[in-house]
Formats: structure tokens, sequence, C-alpha cells
């Protein structure tokens, strides 16, 4: 099982599929090739893939929680604010905790700035005073599988300095998060005390460098590196975002499938016994979200509307030859003052143009 890959943010799968003419079933056997290549690469440097899991991909029971921490880079006087600020923030990671850490500047490529602000002023929790000039003077840090405990540790640790402007809680679609999915690179991912990063691609994966040259070590990681071809593609967290890029979509579907197309012009299928499976299997998330009262047409009308906004993972070819992928759809409660997160699972069925509902919780 692949449980992400990400041709959102690299060109590398568009570059290889244009330049060399690579057809579906090539693309396929190249992505299922290279992913083999870098469980190998981990397994040398003794981390097992199966352990990044929680890390790559999404929760759906919104036990954990992803939290974006601003800072002004206005008020930090080094042009490395990057390397000032994560000399803060690494000592606060507990090394018995996994996580996928982003960064970057809040840049808004085109969008205008007026949406910028109100992007910002209504997703950051403001601790400290800040003088709103652009959008990109501020420098955010996107951490996810952030148990509350360590929230409040990130919290009050910071908010003594006045660089440090506050905090938004990104685990529900929002704006914010739309805009930070497409403008924030990845850091690193840290499993336990052990912190993965990218390297050089002329550099041989034997190595174990830190090249962003933040204190890891110094504060007593680890560090595990490979070559920047394999870490994009096989071991990058994806935020959400629901603004899809249908290419990065088509590449996903190609991992298990030599005939990948958008589903937006298949059928959902939904079994009638399934869905009075779903409906009693959560009963509490589905009287929550409106679903237990749903017929069915309701319901798929429901899932195709949400797939338009989701991004997909967990993508294998089973033991009984079936294609199939999770999805997470967020659904307002009856009430309208919560989100419930539920995991879908579908098989995907090019020859029929089906989507079949596998599971849902």
């Amino acid at each position: 099982m692949i449980y992400t890959i990400n041709a959102r943010s690299n060109v590398k799968w568009d570059i290889m599929k244009n330049y060399y003419s690579l057809s579906k079933s090539e693309i396929m056997k190249n992505i299922n090739s290279e992913f083999k290549e870098t469980i190998g690469i981990l397994d040398e440097k003794k981390i097992k893939y199966q352990s990044l899991k929680g890390i790559l991909i999404p929760d759906h029971k919104g036990n954990k929680k992803e939290v974006v921490f601003c800072f002004d880079s206005n008020k930090i006087d080094s042009s490395w604010y990057g390397g000032f600020v994560f000399k803060q923030i690494i000592p606060l990671l507990d090394k018995k905790r996994k996580h996928a850490i982003s960064y970057g500047d809040f840049l808004t490529f085109g969008l205008p700035e007026d949406v910028a602000y109100v992007a910002f002023d209504e997703n950051i929790i403001q601790l400290n005073p800040t003088n709103y000039v652009y959008s990109g003077q501020y420098f955010m840090v996107y951490i996810n599988n952030l148990t509350e405990d360590e929230i409040k540790n990130f919290i009050e640790q910071l908010r003594k300095y006045p660089w440090f402007i506050g905090y938004g809680d990104m685990t529900y679609a929002n704006i914010l998060k739309d805009i930070l999915a497409y403008c924030l690179g990845q850091c690193c991912l840290q499993d336990n005390n052990i912190v993965i990063m990218s390297h050089e691609d002329d550099r041989e994966n034997t190595e174990n460098i830190n090249l962003i040259g933040y204190p890891f070590e110094k504060n007593g990681f680890e560090i595990r590196s490979i070559k920047q071809y394999y870490y994009i593609s096989f071991l990058e967290y994806k935020i959400e975002s629901r603004i899809v890029d249908k290419s990065d979509l088509l590449f996903c579907l190609n991992t298990i499938s030599d005939n990948a197309v958008d589903f937006e012009e298949y059928n959902i299928i939904v079994q009638p016994e399934k869905f009075e499976y779903v409906k009693n299997k959560n009963i509490a998330a589905m009287e929550k979200t409106g679903i237990r009262n749903m017929k069915v047409d309701e319901f798929i009308s429901m899932l195709y509307e949400k797939l338009q906004e989701s991004y997909i993972y967990n993508l294998e070819i089973n033991d009984y030859n079936i294609a199939k992928f999770n999805t997470n759809v967020e659904i307002d409660d009856i009430s309208g003052d919560e989100k419930v997160k539920l995991l879908v699972s579908f098989d995907y069925n090019t020859e029929k143009r089906q989507l079949r509902l596998l599971n849902l919780f």
C-alpha cells in the first residue's frame, strides 16, 4: 500500500510523462518501481515505512490536530528568520511523537491581498500584536498529528516572543488551509527521535545530511536523509485543500490503474445492504451528520460533491485484485456548529467507470 503520492507540489512526473512520452501503463510501472526503491532505502536506514502511516495521511477520527504557527518576519532581526524560528521550535518537539512539519512564507500566488488578509484574520488566533502590511511577511510552520497537550505547550513557550503572532487550527477545511496547502514546503518528517529529510540527488543515499541546517542534532535528534528524487514523491504529507490539483489526482489514480482517468464522470455505486451496514456501524456519527436519515440517492449525491474537494490516499491493489483508495470527507453536523470527518473507501473500477463504496466510518 502507498499511503500517499505527491505530484501536486512538484513537476517530476509531469516532466517524465511528457519528455519520455510515457503511457499510463508505463507510468504505473515506474511509480510502483520507485516506491519499492524508496522502501528499500528506508529499510537500509532502519526506518519502517509502515511506522510513518500516521503522519503521511490525515487523521479522520479528530483525535489529532493540524496547527499552523504564525511568525512575523518583520519583527525578526535576521535574514535567516526560518532558522531563527526553528531554533525555538525544535526543543519543543517531543521525541516520543511523530509529525510532518511544513514551513514557508505566506505567499498567495496572485490572490488579491484582501483575500489573503481575510484568510489570515479569520483563521489565525492572534496572541501578540502585528501590523499586517502584506501576506509574505508571515512565516508559517505547519505541524500535523498534534495532541491538545502538545499544542498548549507550543503556545505557552512561544507566546513570550513578540515575533510569534499566533496560531490557527487547520484540522478542518478553511480558506487559509486551502492556500497553505500550495505555498508551504515540507521541512521534514519526525519519527520519534529520527528526523527524515531530503538531500541532493547527486549525493548517495548512504549519507545522512541535514541540508537545511536547522539545529536538530544539537537538540538530540538523529538525521536520516534520502535523495530528493524519491522523497518528494512518497514522503511528503499533502496538506488537504478543497482546490484539487487534477494532474496530481490522475497520477495518484495511475498508481493503482494503468487506465486512470478522473472519476468525475464515474457513477458512485452504493449497494443497499452496504448503505444499511455503514448507517448502523457508527450510529453516533451517522446521526450527527444526518446520514442515518438520508436516502441512498441523497447519500450518493453527498459523496459525489465531497469527492470534488478531497484528495486520495491509501492506494493499493488488494489481494482480491481490487484497486482501492481512501478519502476523507468533512460534513457539517446537523446543528451546524461542528464538523465531522469520515473516512471513505472506494473500489476504483476503470472498466465499468464506477466507484463502488467499500466502507465508511
